[in-house]
């Protein structure tokens, strides 16, 4: 008897490795009895990776690879003739099914179970919750009846664990913890979105810590990043925990307060500003103590872009600084000031892109008397 080619090396690339599996296993074991070539089976077994249980008609085991023993804790020997659920307690939450019902149903409707990923498995005591798994009926006599199954799985919790923390880290600020700015900015376009179909009302704060570079300076950047980690911690108990809070960048923090007035946002504010001064920060001996800028603004069903709306409360941030820090500064719907002040804070690149480029020109105008017509002065200027 010629077993067929089991080696990874032939595997279809279009097919995933437990499905390659699967195909050559259903025809490896549907040569004849399962007595009369286990020791071949078990030997064709061993070249893969995968773990690979062969199930009879009856559910119970007939023999398990070197992998699923390692899985499993069971040795092939000893699990031999038991249930296939006491070896594999496996319960699929994707259809709410255990291992005996989906073998049930395989057995007597003939039919195959495809890769199932994220299925949970509770095996000497482990929890794992990131199983692969595909089962295929085993046919005798060129598929005139079945004979058992082809249960072929793997862990993947280490991939699932990794994408996992690749996952978090994309969406959080190492520093704090807290949402990062790409995911404050996901939530904003949610938020934007309910509340321009509803009328439902939320509130965007852009929040700025006064005078916070003095650490930095006093110290170095750690007494800063400790500092920020405490500060977030504060922000986080006087808001809710199902609003939004965010690291933007530096020291600089964005929430968002769901199905909040106007009123109740300047409120949390306020007192969020009595938190912060009351606040006494100590390193090395010395104690700080500092306000907070805030920039406030509603979220209605006359809402621009979400970015437009962070952009807004930013430069209303900026307006509170300017005024004398401390305080907070609510942009209305035609607010002169966040209009002015955008408009300032464009011509800045735009100055300096010009300086770099080289396209200022001096000009020089003479200053004269009218009723004279003498030259007295000249007046020197830069245009762009």
């Amino acid at each position: 008897m010629e077993l067929p080619m089991l080696s990874s090396k032939h595997q279809n690339h279009n097919e995933s490795p437990v499905e390659a599996w699967n195909n050559k296993f259903s025809k490896v074991c549907s040569y004849n009895e399962y007595g009369l070539h286990e020791e071949l089976i078990q030997a064709a077994l061993q070249l893969t990776t995968d773990a690979v249980i062969i199930i009879d008609s009856s559910s119970s085991v007939v023999l398990l690879n070197s992998m699923a023993e390692k899985i499993t804790g069971w040795k092939s020997c000893d699990a031999k003739f038991l249930p296939i659920s006491k070896i594999f307690p496996l319960n699929d939450t994707n259809n709410d099914r255990n291992i005996d019902e989906i073998l049930k149903n395989l057995l007597t409707e003939n039919c195959q179970v495809s890769k199932i990923k994220n299925s949970p498995l509770n095996i000497a005591n482990i929890y794992s919750s990131s199983i692969e798994y595909s089962i295929s009926p085993i046919y005798q006599n060129d598929k005139e009846y079945i004979i058992g199954a082809a249960l072929i799985f793997r862990d993947i919790g280490t991939s699932c664990q990794l994408a996992n923390q690749l996952s978090w880290q994309l969406n959080h600020d190492f520093l704090t913890g807290l949402m990062n700015r790409r995911s404050f900015e996901q939530s904003m376009e949610i938020a934007v979105s309910t509340s321009r179909n509803s009328s439902i009302t939320h509130a965007l704060c852009y929040i700025d810590f006064d005078h916070f570079k003095i650490i930095n300076e006093t110290f170095d950047h750690v007494a800063g990043d400790e500092f920020l980690r405490q500060a977030s911690i504060l922000i986080q108990k006087r808001i809710r925990k199902t609003d939004a809070l965010a690291r933007l960048g530096g020291d600089e923090f964005g929430i968002i307060l769901y199905q909040c007035t106007l009123e109740q946002a300047l409120n949390v504010l306020n007192l969020l500003r009595e938190d912060i001064r009351n606040f006494k920060f100590i390193w090395e001996g010395k104690t700080f103590s500092f306000n907070i800028s805030a920039g406030l603004v509603m979220l209605d069903s006359e809402s621009k872009s979400s970015s437009r709306m962070i952009i807004a409360a930013d430069s209303a941030c900026n307006i509170a600084k300017s005024k004398g820090r401390n305080r907070v500064h609510i942009c209305q719907t035609r607010d002169r000031e966040i209009f002015a002040h955008h408009s300032e804070t464009q011509w800045v690149p735009r100055l300096l892109r010009a300086l770099e480029d080289n396209q200022f020109c001096l000009y020089s105008q003479p200053i004269v008397q009218v009723s004279q017509g003498l030259d007295e002065n000249t007046k020197k200027s830069m245009k762009y």
